[in-house]
């Protein structure tokens, strides 16, 4: 018998191919990855084999339906073979739903392997002290994102995942961070900030646009910022520093800082084909694979092509970006003009309240520096309205009472000193306040002021050596009294 024969035969008998959809599907590299899988493929392939000769051998390839009561024996070993590969296909179609693998998760898994290679190794940290610490912000999340409590309240493979994800490659601690809010304008759907000691913090709106996120694209975007966090840290700081170092040009920090957040995409991939897209099968979640950036698995060369509009990211997420890291470099050199120029420009771009916050206190700071400080006040008083924390107002209220000093515009000097120190009551600017208003009480020669500042002085810090000061203001010596006499 031919081989051309042998599979004509083996179709028309069986009425199907000897392999499931989901293993011919996923090819030959998933197949043999599963050794019960491989098993039962061997014992379909046996049953094929059998069928095959008893149809051989009664000289009749025509379907089981079509056998007749001259041949009884065969059709009783047509009847045991289809019952043993029927046995087998259902047993490998139940197993792979059993655990939620389904041939949707494989082709993805095939996908990403072809173009990405294999998972990048995950070791995740079993100290205490690292998984009590994933347990908590895990909490803050769900705390502050409802929607994601549904399905990550109770234990589970998926959550024990993520509390694993609060660290960075390098063991370096990942915080959450509930700073985006849905009232700020102009603020981005996530963001990750990293701090000079390694650690990170992550946050992600509850919303995009005035409609709420739903719980797939809340958790797919915060699995993307853990990934960003975690594997980009020395990344990040590495092309910063080659930023303001100048080795690199705009273009090419733009490019290179979209293709780390890439590598974020990618790890994002792996999760969602590995982790999240069987669970979510398995317990009937709704999710979407476009969410997870696996509606089309591309290379980071056609990721990176396809953004060639410079109105749009990552042109204007990491243009403005690379501004800011020269503009901090003129600052550091002491280029004022230089500086100021690139922070208005700076200023006239959408940015964060955070961000907007930075660029008017250094453009304040450069003004100051040229001596152009009604320019100062201004832009100090504008970053008034983008501080939201507390030791914020207090610093930027002192700051234009200093400005104010320069003006001798003594009497709003005081108005600012007052409101640094209600801004926050006990904090480190309410001394440097106190002090900055009692020189502008004695340059005015205000006793009574300098008395009611003494008070208020002794009151909150009773232990401070400038109280003997203060005091020599309002008390003056026996011989400076008779002089005056």
């Amino acid at each position: 018998m031919s081989i051309q024969s042998f599979y004509l035969t083996r179709r028309r008998i069986l009425g199907f191919s000897i392999q499931c959809p989901a293993c011919r599907r996923a090819g030959d590299r998933q197949r043999s990855a599963s050794g019960d899988r491989h098993v039962k493929h061997g014992l379909i392939r046996i049953v094929s084999i059998i069928s095959l000769v008893a149809a051989q051998r009664g000289r009749d390839a025509r379907p089981l339906s079509s056998f007749n009561s001259r041949h009884p024996m065969i059709r009783c070993v047509f009847l045991l073979a289809i019952g043993i590969g029927a046995w087998c296909y259902g047993a490998e179609t139940g197993s792979t739903a059993a655990d939620g693998v389904t041939p949707e998760c494989l082709r993805l898994r095939d996908s990403l392997q072809r173009i990405h290679g294999e998972r990048p190794a995950f070791a995740p940290s079993t100290k205490a002290d690292a998984v009590a610490h994933g347990e908590q912000q895990l909490a803050l999340v769900l705390r502050d994102r409802p929607p994601l409590a549904v399905h990550l309240k109770t234990s589970s493979p998926l959550r024990s995942r993520l509390i694993s994800m609060f660290r960075t490659n390098e063991g370096r601690k990942i915080y959450w961070s509930n700073a985006i809010s849905d009232e700020q304008k102009n603020e981005p759907r996530a963001t990750t900030a990293f701090a000079e000691s390694g650690e990170a913090r992550v946050s992600v709106a509850l919303s995009r646009n005035q409609v709420p996120l739903t719980h797939d694209e809340l958790l797919s975007t915060l699995v993307f910022e853990l990934h960003n966090a975690g594997m980009n840290a020395p990344n990040w700081k590495r092309i910063n520093e080659r930023a303001a170092a100048k080795e690199i040009s705009r273009d090419e920090y733009v490019r290179g800082t979209a293709a780390l957040e890439f590598d974020a995409i990618t790890a994002t991939r792996f999760f969602y084909a590995y982790d999240f897209l069987p669970w979510a099968q398995l317990h009937n979640i709704e999710t979407k694979a476009g969410n997870w950036w696996c509606a089309e698995v591309d290379s980071v060369d056609d990721y990176l092509a396809k953004y060639v509009d410079r109105s749009a990211y990552p042109w204007v997420t990491y243009g403005p970006q690379y501004d800011r890291i020269m503009a901090q470099r003129d600052l550091a050199e002491k280029r004022f003009d230089e500086a100021l120029r690139k922070y208005e420009e700076l200023l006239k771009s959408e940015a964060s309240d955070e961000v907007l916050l930075h660029d008017l206190i250094n453009a304040a700071y450069c003004c100051s520096n040229l001596s152009r400080h009604d320019e100062a006040v201004r832009h100090l008083q504008k970053a008034v309205k983008s501080a939201v924390a507390k030791r914020d107002n207090a610093e930027l209220q002192y700051r234009i009472a200093i400005e104010q000093g320069f003006l001798n515009d003594l009497a709003a000097a005081r108005r600012s000193f007052l409101s640094s120190i209600a801004a926050e009551p006990g904090g480190p600017y309410h001394a440097l306040s106190l002090q900055r208003r009692i020189s502008l009480e004695q340059a005015a020669e205000d006793r009574a002021a300098l008395k009611r500042s003494y008070e208020e002085y002794q009151k909150h810090f009773p232990r401070d050596p400038y109280l003997k000061t203060i005091q020599a203001m309002i008390e003056p010596s026996e011989s400076s009294r008779k002089s005056d006499k």
